[in-house]
């Protein structure tokens, strides 16, 4: 956490700015944090969710959809059923989106599977 120190003659006001100057700092130094395997994590992250939307009831992934569009829609199903929290709407995109596939089975996985190596 970064604090800029203001010199002022009132010391509410002080405390005050150096509280939003730090808020301030966060908000803007939010980045997602770096996942080992991620791709990888991704990748298992699709074909787990591929088999429970198929349990779930979904009518079934064509072999023409995408890999971008498989993401999105295991992503939504997954915070329809609570599973993953959901993202900002100004934050969802693609690569925020296989972050959160990415960390959701990385929670599924056992501790000594390769992936978490």
């Amino acid at each position: 956490m970064n604090i800029v120190m203001i010199k002022c003659v009132d010391n509410r006001f002080a405390r005050l700015v150096r509280l939003a100057v730090c808020l301030i700092t966060q908000q803007v130094g939010e980045t997602m944090k770096k996942i080992k395997n991620e791709a990888a994590l991704s990748k298992k992250a699709i074909q787990v969710g591929e088999n429970y939307a198929l349990k779930r009831g979904y009518a079934g992934f064509s072999s023409t959809m995408s890999a971008n569009e498989k993401t999105e829609a295991i992503y939504r199903l997954l915070v329809l059923d609570k599973l993953v929290v959901g993202l900002p709407a100004d934050k969802e995109d693609l690569p925020s989106m296989k972050h959160k596939l990415a960390l959701w089975i990385q929670k599924l996985l056992p501790k000594d599977d390769p992936l978490l190596k």
